[in-house]
């Protein structure tokens, strides 16, 4: 059975971010992608309660929602192939899918104010606001998955090698402007 606490599924996708990681080790650097999932796991232990009781109080079904399964067209968002990759993937926390596409945008277009937009149009259009205390963990954590699926995508398909290099160097820069002050 799948817990409902935010606390145990995170730990758990962290551990899954760390297994996607592992095939594409070759475009990493030594000990790259687990500076990134240590970075998550000590955010969850600095966070535990947050995660135990407002995060988990957040939880709701979820998919697999990223932008290479999002259409916008005639002023319409929809989203396809959805189902998660792992039963498990079925819950998590609300904003998992926004940040998943946010910053897909964001790693993609390099720019910032795209994300930003991308979230005030969430947060109009649902008429709720949305906690960027999750930004650091969330992007690091989304961007972990992005950057390994575009690797994994550019094997097969050589029109995914400038994606995969461009949100490499995004998930590093952030990382980087994250992690300097800590």
């Amino acid at each position: 059975s799948v817990p409902q606490n935010f606390s145990s599924l995170f730990i758990e996708r962290v551990k899954d971010v760390r297994e996607w990681m592992a095939p594409m080790s070759q475009y990493f650097n030594e000990g790259e992608s687990a500076h990134y999932c240590d970075f998550l796991d000590n955010f969850h232990a600095q966070n535990q309660e947050w995660f135990d009781t407002a995060l988990s109080a957040e939880v709701t079904a979820d998919g697999d929602f990223h932008s290479q399964n999002a259409i916008y067209s005639d002023h319409k968002f929809s989203l396809m192939d959805t189902y998660p990759p792992k039963d498990e993937w079925g819950l998590g926390h609300k904003h998992i899918a926004l940040y998943r596409i946010g910053v897909d945008i964001w790693g993609l277009t390099g720019k910032k104010e795209f994300f930003e937009a991308f979230i005030r149009g969430y947060e109009v259009g649902n008429n709720a606001k949305v906690d960027r205390k999750l930004d650091n963990v969330f992007v690091v954590y989304v961007a972990c998955i992005a950057v390994s699926y575009f690797y994994m995508l550019q094997q097969s398909d050589p029109t995914k090698v400038e994606p995969a290099r461009k949100f490499h160097e995004f998930l590093r820069n952030y990382y980087d402007s994250i992690t300097v002050s800590q």
